[in-house]
C-alpha cells in the first residue's frame, strides 16, 4: 500500500464492487428497453471518452510520454473494453447470465498465474490460491440452477468467453507493470477511446440499428454506465492497481456476481434462495482470505 490508509483503500475497493455489481442490473433494464447490446456498450464509452477528455485536456492532464507507453494503454484498452466487452456482450446472447459469471470469476486464477512470473514480488501462495477457489465456487453455487438452461450451441460460446477472464488477466498484469507514471484519468480516457471505437464498428456491422429510439429507458441506462460503471470505476481501478496486487484488483471479479444477486433481490423483488444465500457466503469468505494483507 502507497499513498492511501487500508480503511480508505476498502472503501474505494468496496465502491468498485458495488457500482460494478449493479452495472448488470442496469445492462438488463437497457436489454429490456431493446438497446442492442453492441450499440448500447459503444454509445457507453463514447459518452464517457467525450467527457474523459474534456475534463483531460481542460485540466492539462498529462498524457503518456513515450511510444512504448502509448503502445500499452491502447493494448490494455483493446484487450478490456475492447475485446473482452465484445465477447461477453456477444457470449450473453447463447448461455445464461450466471453461468457467464462463473467463467469470468475465474480471472483471479489466470491473473495469479501470469502476474507470478511477470510481477516481482507478486507469487502465488496457497492463501491466496485458496481464497479464490473458495470465491469461484461461491460464484457457481449461486447460479447453479442455472446450469440446466445450457443449450448445445452454447458449447462454442462457452469455449470463447473462457478468453474473456484471459485478457482481463493479461491486461491487470500489463497495467501493473508499464503504466506507473501515467496518470489514472488518462488510462481510463484512452482506453474508453479504443473499446467505443472497436465495439462501435462491431455494432455497425451486426445490429439493427432501428431499435435505438433513445427513449428515457434507453438513456438511463448508458448515462449510468458511462458516468459511474465507467468513469468512476476505472478511475479508482487505474487509482488502486497501483497501489496493490494485480491479483488482489482481479478478485473483483468474483465479488461483483453476488453483489448482483443481492441487487436483484432489492431493487426488483428477486427470489434469493439457498443456493445464492450460501453461494454469497462462500464468496466472501473466500475474499476474505484471498485478501488478507
Amino acid at each position: 500500500m502507497q499513498s492511501v490508509s487500508k480503511l480508505t483503500f476498502f472503501s474505494l475497493y468496496a465502491t468498485i464492487c458495488l457500482i460494478w455489481g449493479s452495472t448488470w442490473l442496469v445492462i438488463r433494464l437497457g436489454t429490456d428497453a431493446s438497446l442492442p447490446p453492441f450499440a448500447a456498450a459503444s454509445m457507453r464509452f463514447f459518452l464517457a471518452t467525450t467527457l474523459l477528455w474534456s475534463f483531460v485536456l481542460y485540466k492539462k492532464i498529462a498524457l503518456p510520454r513515450s511510444r512504448s507507453s502509448w503502445g500499452a494503454v491502447i493494448l490494455i484498452g483493446f484487450l478490456t473494453n475492447g475485446l473482452q466487452f465484445g465477447i461477453v456482450y456477444w457470449a450473453s446472447r447463447f448461455i445464461p447470465s450466471g453461468l457467464e459469471a462463473v467463467i469470468f470469476g475465474t480471472m483471479p486464477l489466470f491473473t495469479a498465474v501470469i502476474a507470478h512470473y511477470h510481477l516481482p514480488g507478486d507469487h502465488l501462495t496457497r492463501t491466496r490460491i485458496t481464497g479464490i477457489i473458495i470465491g469461484v465456487i461461491g460464484i457457481a453455487t449461486i447460479f447453479l440452477p442455472q446450469f440446466s438452461e445450457v443449450r448445445g450451441e452454447a458449447l462454442g460460446p462457452m469455449v470463447l468467453i473462457v478468453i474473456a477472464p484471459m485478457l482481463g488477466a493479461v491486461s491487470a498484469v500489463i497495467t501493473k507493470k508499464k503504466t506507473h507514471d501515467i496518470p489514472a484519468v488518462t488510462l481510463n480516457a484512452v482506453t474508453t477511446v479504443v473499446g467505443a471505437v472497436l465495439l462501435g464498428i462491431v455494432s455497425l456491422a451486426s445490429e439493427p440499428l432501428e431499435k435505438i429510439q433513445l427513449t428515457q429507458a434507453q438513456i438511463g441506462p448508458v448515462l449510468y454506465l458511462a458516468i459511474i460503471g465507467t468513469i468512476v470505476t476505472f478511475g479508482i481501478y487505474f487509482k488502486l492497481i497501483k497501489m496493490t496486487s494485480a491479483v488482489t484488483m482481479s478478485f473483483v471479479s468474483v465479488i461483483t456476481p453476488a453483489i448482483a444477486v443481492i441487487l436483484g433481490w432489492i431493487v426488483l423483488g428477486e427470489k434469493l434462495d439457498a443456493y445464492e444465500i450460501s453461494g454469497s457466503t462462500l464468496v466472501l469468505v473466500g475474499t476474505a482470505i484471498s485478501l488478507r494483507m
